[in-house]
Order: structure tokens, then sequence, then C-alpha cells
């Protein structure tokens, strides 16, 4: 309890603090507190008056009372807070909603892509399979090789690649096919059986399409087949495969290009399968040989077998011996060596006309 007078020492401190404290004029201080009070009029108190052992501080209150806090169940008031509407514009208040902040969630979802890429970039590579599809490329059609046939019987009588009908009289080695691919070379020779007119005793076959061997084959009385100088189909029937492609065959099988009586046991054919789709057969009589060549136009080609052209008119003894000359010359003669040259009357007569 706080007294005393107005004067100067006329505050009571403790009072209040012992339990029975009794106030008994103003200034003085009795009580069963500690402490007590100072009075100037009526002197000091009891013993111990100073600071009251409840006190935290050494302190006395000063000056009006102010809303202080302090602390729960400590005080006597409680607070209270109210608005009023003013205006929109008017007031210092007013009802805002508390704002979120989704950087957090935007921070976690980039974060996110980021593990993403690198686990896709930083993944262990598989193999790389790369499928094909299959396409199917139709063959080209091209048209096939026109093949003709020249065939060769007798002293000789010849039917050409265009179908003209020839004949050659006299001796020597002429051209049968002449072209940058196909050599084939015959000897004419005049038999007693042909009151000299000449009928083919034998013939070559050369050129870059069989690699330039030379393959002969000439009548029973001429000798052995040879390929380069070198017998073959020494036994009947045989074969002989070409070195560099191609088969030569011999037996008594196949079609005669000579329609006349013969005896079968007397046939004897050399069959020449040969590249660049030429094939030649050879029939061989006693003194003579017929033969038929089969093949496509390899490039120019001219001899005793015609120009290839399809036409019919300019494949004539003379015509052909005005383009290519009457005999091979030396410089292209594929035979080892000239044969025994007698000019006819009638050979005579188409060289000086």
């Amino acid at each position: 309890v706080a007294g005393g007078r107005a004067g100067a020492g006329g505050v009571v401190a403790g009072g209040g603090a012992g339990a029975g404290g009794v106030v008994v004029r103003p200034g003085v201080g009795v009580g069963g507190g500690i402490g007590g009070g100072v009075d100037p009029e009526f002197g000091v108190g009891p013993p111990g008056a100073g600071c009251a052992a409840a006190c935290t501080t050494c302190s006395v209150a000063s000056g009006p009372a102010v809303m202080t806090f302090v602390g729960q169940g400590e005080g006597e008031y409680i607070t209270e807070t109210s608005y009023k509407y003013v205006g929109k514009g008017a007031g210092i208040f007013s009802m805002v909603a508390p704002r979120k902040s989704f950087l957090p969630q935007i921070a976690a979802l980039i974060a996110l892509l980021v593990v993403i890429v690198l686990v896709i970039l930083l993944w262990p590579s598989q193999p790389t399979t790369t499928t094909t599809p299959m396409t199917t490329t139709l063959p080209t059609t091209q048209a096939p090789l026109v093949k003709k046939i020249c065939e060769f019987w007798g002293d000789p009588h010849i039917k050409s690649f265009d179908g003209a009908r020839l004949s050659f009289y006299g001796d020597g080695e002429f051209w049968v096919v002449k072209s940058e691919k196909v050599k084939i070379q015959g000897v004419y020779m005049g038999t007693k059986w042909t009151h000299g007119l000449a009928a083919t005793s034998k013939i070559v076959v050369s050129g870059s399409f069989v690699n330039n061997h030379k393959i002969v084959v000439g009548s029973l009385e001429t000798g052995a087949i040879t390929v380069d100088g070198q017998p073959v189909l020494a036994g009947f029937p045989s074969t002989y495969p070409l070195e560099g492609g191609g088969t030569l065959r011999y037996d008594a099988n196949g079609e005669l290009v000579d329609k006349a009586d013969h005896d079968p046991s007397t046939t004897r054919i050399v069959h020449m399968d040969l590249p660049s789709g030429v094939s030649i057969t050879v029939m061989r009589w006693k003194n003579y040989i017929d033969f038929k060549i089969e093949m496509p136009k390899l490039g120019e080609i001219d001899g005793s077998c015609g120009n290839f052209n399809g036409r019919t008119d300019d494949d004539t003894t003379e015509k052909i011996m005005e383009r290519i000359g009457a005999r091979v010359a030396d410089g292209d003669l594929l035979f080892q060596h000239r044969h025994v040259v007698a000019f006819t009357a009638e050979m005579q007569a188409m060289l000086t006309a």
C-alpha cells in the first residue's frame, strides 16, 4: 500500500506486503510485513525498512499508470480489436487475402525436369539396330539378242546371216566372219569330186570372245582337232573345256546341214558352245566339212556369211570381195601357214571383172 502525505518522505513501502497490514494514519505503515516506512514527522519505522522482500527490483512507481503486459494470470485486462468501414479509399486498413508463393513448387518442377533430362542423357546406350525395309527391284528387261544362222555345205554353197545364197570358187584362205570380237577363217580348196570347185577344207575360230585361242577343225583327212596347236578331242565321243569359257564336244549327234544321204556310222560332229552366245557346229567328212554358225551381231560384221544388216542384195560374192578382198591378208592370217592357191577360170573372171 502506498500512502503518506504529500510532503517529502511521506512514502511507506512494504506495508501491503505483510499480512494484516493496517494504515493507522497517513504516512505511517504498520503491519506484519518486512520493512516499514520513513516519515519525517513521526520518525523511523520498524527495523528492516527499505526494499521489500517481494520486490524483484529496488524501484518505486512513478507517474501515471499505463496498460502493460504482465503475463498470463498476472493482469486484470484483455485486449479487443475492432474495425469500422468508412468507405473505399477513406481508411488505412483493407481486407487483403494472404498471398501464397508458388516458387517452391516451380523450383521443384524444374529440378524434376533436370533430373529426367540427365537420366535420359546418361542412360547407358543400347546397340542401335537399323531396320532396312526390303525393297524388290524388278530386273530390267532387255531385248533378247537376235541370233542368225550362216550355213556352209558342199562346194561351198553358202546361206548368209541375212538369207542370201552365194558360192565361192578357187583355193585359199577366206574370211567367213570378220569382226572386232569374232574372227573365223576358212580354207577353200577344190576337190576332184567338185571338178575343181572349192569346198571348205578347214576352219579356224579365234578372237577376243574366246581369249584369242585358236580352234582348228578340218576334214578327216586334215588330221587332229587342235586348240592353240595342241590336239584335243582325241577320243570319240569326248569333251574339252576351253580355258576362259566355252566347251567343245565331239560326237555323232546333231542335225546335218547337208540333207544328202550320209552313212550314220561315219558321222563325226564337233559342237562348239562358246561365249557371247556363239555356237558353231562342224560336220567332218573325209575330205571336206559342212558347218553352221549361230550368233548375235557382235559389232560390225562381214565375210562370206555376209554383213548381218538384214539385206540380201549386198551379200553377193562380188560385193563381199569388194568390201574385204578376195583372200585373207598376210597380217590377218590365223592359220599357221598359207595353202596352195590355184585360181579357177570362174574365180579369175570375178577378180578381173
